[in-house]
C-alpha cells in the first residue's frame, strides 16, 4: 500500500529550524524504510483542479473540493 502526503505552505513564512529538522528526520525514516517514492512541490489549494472520473466521464472542478449536494 502506498500513501501520498501533501504539505501545504500557508505562505506565512518559512518553517522554524525545529520544524525543518523534524521534517528531515521524517523523510530520512521514509527513505531508510524503503517507503520514499518522490517529493515535489504543489500549488496552493485555491489553484487546484479536481478531476472526478467515478461515473466514467471526467468532471473537472476548480478549487480543492468536489462538487456535491449539500
Amino acid at each position: 500500500m502506498k500513501y501520498m502526503v501533501f504539505v501545504i505552505d500557508d505562505g506565512t513564512g518559512l518553517a522554524t529550524p525545529g520544524e525543518m529538522a523534524a521534517i528531515s528526520a521524517f523523510n530520512d525514516r521514509l527513505r531508510a524504510g524503503g517507503h520514499w517514492v518522490f517529493a515535489a512541490g504543489i500549488g496552493a489549494p485555491n489553484t487546484a483542479t479536481v478531476v472526478d472520473n467515478r461515473r466514467g466521464q471526467a468532471v473537472f472542478t476548480g478549487g480543492p473540493f468536489l462538487e456535491s449536494k449539500e
